[in-house]
């Protein structure tokens, strides 16, 4: 953590102002590596105010949920609610095409609720308690 701050601080020293809006989210406690991508379930996680708290603080890549797309309204609310793109928020179907998709699009992590998607995400999921 000290080296990735110490790298901004020069970065912004020789003014790369890409390197200043790193830092500034640093101090607010937002900052993320570029290579990290974060997906999220909805119902029981993202559906959840300490969840919705969570994609906030992580900014969130990816909602993917096991709903199938006839039963997206709920989901719709929240995540047009949070400003996130239709297009980043995935109806699977079930869970297994949830997990298919959280290792295609290459997630470095995956909040969920649901233990056995967790066991089936090594290094990737996140059990999420509400």
């Amino acid at each position: 953590k000290e080296g990735k701050k110490k790298a901004i601080s020069k970065g912004v020293a020789i003014g790369d102002l890409e390197a200043l809006g790193a830092q500034i989210d640093v101090v607010r406690g937002n900052y993320k590596f570029a290579v990290e991508k974060i997906g999220m379930d909805f119902d029981g996680t993202l559906s959840t105010r300490r969840g919705q708290e969570l994609w906030r603080r992580l900014g969130g890549d990816y909602v993917i949920t096991a709903r199938s797309p006839f039963r997206m309204n709920e989901v719709w609310t929240v995540t047009d609610g949070l400003g996130i793109p239709r297009d980043r928020v995935i109806s699977a179907g079930s869970n297994s095409y949830k997990i298919q998709k959280v290792k295609d699009l290459g997630l470095t992590a995956f909040y969920d609720n649901n233990s056995d998607v967790i066991k089936m995400l090594p290094g990737v999921g996140k059990l999420f308690n509400p």
